[in-house]
C-alpha cells in the first residue's frame, strides 16, 4: 500500500506554512502547518492500527461481551433501542460520517479563536491519543459487536446493520498479516477496544472547551459521536469507557508533556533558527539611571533626597 497522497498534500501544507512564516503571516500560517500535520500523521496512525491487529492475539470479542454484562448494559436492547427511531438512526449516522471533519475543524476553530497553543496541542493530543489507543489494541482485537451478537436484519426496522460489517474486510486482512493488501482510499478504523471515535469526541471536548460559544454544542457532538460508536461502529460499551479513559490521559499528557514546553514545537521557531525569519524582539524594560526612578507615562525623574 502507498500513501503517497497523504504525503503529497501533507507536504504541499508544510512548503504554504513556511512561506508564510517568512512573510510573518500568523495564523494563516498555523492554519497550514496544521493542516499539514494531520495529513502526514494520517500515515503513521493507519499504520499503528493495521500493525497491532497483524500481531494477531487471541480475539477478545468474548471477554468485551462479558465486561458488557458486568456492568449492566445490554447491547442488543440498546440497538433494538435506537431501531425505533428513524430521526435518531439518520442523527447518529452523520454525527458518525463528521469524524475526520471534526478534527479538521477543532484547530481551525481554536487558531481563529486566537487560541493557536491550543490549536497544536489538539494535534498533539490526536497523535497520541491514536497511537496509544493502537497498543492497547494489541491484547484486544475483536470483531466488533454486530458480528458477535449476529443481530438479523429481519430484527431491524430502520438501521442497516451491514453498517457494523464495513471494517471487517480490512480487519480480516490485517489480522491475517496480508497488509500490502489494503486499499488506502478505503481506509477504515479497524480498533474496537478501545474506541478512537469516543475517545476522540472526548478529546474534541476537551480541546475546545475554552472557547465559550462552542463550549456547549461541542459537549454535545462529543456525546453523540460516543454514542453513535455503539450503533455505528460495531462498539462494545466497555469500548467507549475505554476511549473516554484513553482520552482523559491524553489530556493529562499534553497538559504536562506538550503545552507545558510550548515553545518548543514551532515552525516559526525552526525558520528562525536557520536564519530566515527575524523575530521581533521585546522592548527592553526602562532601567535607574543614577537613582532615578522612571515611572509610566510623561518621564519625570524623582531624585532621591541629599543626606545633610
Amino acid at each position: 500500500m502507498s500513501f503517497a497522497p497523504f504525503w503529497g498534500v501533507g507536504m504541499v501544507f508544510y512548503f504554504a506554512a513556511a512561506l508564510l512564516v517568512l512573510i510573518k503571516d500568523q495564523y494563516v500560517s498555523a492554519v497550514c502547518e496544521i493542516l499539514g500535520a494531520l495529513f502526514l500523521l494520517v500515515v503513521p496512525i493507519f499504520l499503528s492500527t493495521f500493525l497491532a491487529i497483524s500481531l494477531r492475539m487471541p480475539l477478545a470479542d468474548d471477554w468485551l461481551i462479558a465486561a458488557d454484562r458486568a456492568i449492566g448494559f445490554d447491547w442488543v436492547a440498546y440497538i433494538h433501542f435506537i431501531d425505533q427511531y428513524l430521526f435518531l438512526i439518520q442523527f447518529f449516522t452523520a454525527i458518525y460520517d463528521v469524524f475526520f471533519i471534526l478534527i479538521l475543524a477543532v484547530p481551525l476553530l481554536l487558531i481563529f479563536s486566537r487560541k493557536i497553543e491550543l490549536a497544536f496541542g489538539f494535534v498533539f493530543g490526536f497523535e497520541f491519543l491514536s497511537l496509544f489507543s493502537s497498543v492497547i489494541s494489541i491484547w484486544f482485537p475483536s470483531m466488533g459487536a454486530f458480528y458477535s451478537y449476529g443481530v438479523p436484519a429481519s430484527e431491524l426496522e430502520h438501521m442497516v446493520p451491514t453498517i457494523g460489517y464495513g471494517f471487517l474486510e480490512q480487519f480480516q486482512i490485517a489480522y491475517g498479516g496480508h497488509l500490502q493488501s489494503i486499499s488506502v482510499v478505503n481506509l477504515s478504523g479497524i480498533l474496537s477496544f478501545p474506541s478512537v471515535h469516543a475517545g476522540v469526541g472526548f478529546w474534541v471536548f476537551w480541546s475546545a472547551r475554552k472557547v465559550k460559544w462552542a463550549r456547549w454544542p461541542v459537549c454535545f457532538s462529543a456525546l453523540a459521536m460516543a454514542l453513535s460508536a455503539i450503533s455505528h461502529g460495531s462498539h462494545y460499551f466497555v469500548d467507549i469507557l475505554a476511549g473516554l479513559g484513553v482520552a482523559i490521559v491524553t489530556g493529562w499528557v499534553t497538559s504536562n508533556c506538550f503545552l507545558a514546553q510550548w515553545s518548543l514545537p514551532s515552525l516559526g521557531t525552526v525558520l528562525h533558527k536557520l536564519g530566515l525569519r527575524e523575530v521581533n524582539k521585546p522592548k527592553s524594560a526602562p532601567t535607574l539611571v543614577d537613582g532615578d526612578v522612571l515611572q509610566a507615562g510623561p518621564s519625570v525623574p524623582i531624585h532621591k533626597e541629599q543626606s545633610a
